[in-house]
């Protein structure tokens, strides 16, 4: 019988399939504490290099994925800049025409001359109109995407703070008009001569009250979110369309007359 030791071959003399030695290197237990303390160390040194390189590409990635998001938002928060200096430039016009309308409808009941605007680039609409603002989408789109991808978490405190107060103004916008073209459909019928006794009358002219608070909160925020973009550090980064906003006033002074004007708010 083989003595035991033989059967029992050291695994480094085994043999591999190809015939040649396969060598198996393995651990030998540490011989003192210091070498134990020094092969943890080891370990934990290759541990904490391997979390800071994680570290460094989420770092990295954030990076880019902020850098990224900032872009598109100036782009954006730049075209609903160009919106609010727009309706700052029609203000007056809005103002004047509110008034007169008030005017008349303070005159004695019986017959009601129409007084429609004639469409244009400013009146869109088929039907005719007795009430004239120029209507825009206000954008927001890469806010939500900023804000779904947990993007804002990565910006820093006081240009988050930015951002979250000029959308806020820019979503008060869309609302106030809104609420505009809701009132102006229910002045759509004092483009036609008819006659209005006097609760007709009152009723137009509460409708008309509704639409000049509606008309001067909408002047308000568009003042504050130009005032908004100023304070902050990132004013370089977002303009306003300047030739495009020369182009519409021409415009608008050619349909609307002097009223329309540059507004006295704005980035520049």
């Amino acid at each position: 019988m083989a003595d035991e030791s033989d059967a029992h071959r050291d695994v480094e003399d085994v043999p591999s399939q190809g015939g040649s030695g396969m060598h198996i290197h393995q651990p030998k237990p540490a011989s003192s504490v210091r070498e134990f303390l020094s092969e943890i160390a080891v370990i934990a040194v290759g541990i904490a290099i391997a979390l800071s390189g994680e570290q460094v590409l989420e770092a990295l990635h954030w990076r880019h994925q902020t850098e990224a998001a900032e872009v598109a938002l100036h782009h954006e928060i730049s075209d609903d800049l160009t919106n609010a200096e727009e309706r700052l430039m029609l203000a007056q016009c809005a103002e004047e025409r509110i008034k007169t309308l008030s005017d008349a409808l303070r005159g004695p009941a019986g017959p009601w001359r129409g007084d429609a605007i004639e469409p244009g680039e400013v009146n869109h609409a088929v039907l005719p109109q007795v009430y004239a603002m120029r209507y825009r989408p206000w954008l927001r789109g890469a806010w939500d995407t900023a804000a779904v991808s947990n993007t804002v978490d990565h910006f820093p405190r006081d240009r988050l703070a930015f951002y979250v107060n000029a959308y806020r103004l820019i979503d008060a916008l869309q609302d106030v008009q809104n609420r505009e073209l809701d009132v102006r459909s229910q002045l759509q019928p004092l483009a036609y001569d008819q006659d209005l006794d006097r609760s007709q009358r009152l009723a137009f002219e509460k409708d008309l009250a509704e639409l000049d608070n509606w008309s001067r909160l909408g002047m308000l925020a568009s003042q504050s979110l130009i005032e908004n973009i100023k304070r902050s550090d990132v004013r370089s980064q977002i303009r306003p369309d300047n030739s495009f906003l020369a182009e519409q006033l021409l415009t608008f002074r050619r349909e609307l007359g002097a009223c329309a004007r540059p507004p006295d708010a704005t980035l520049d």
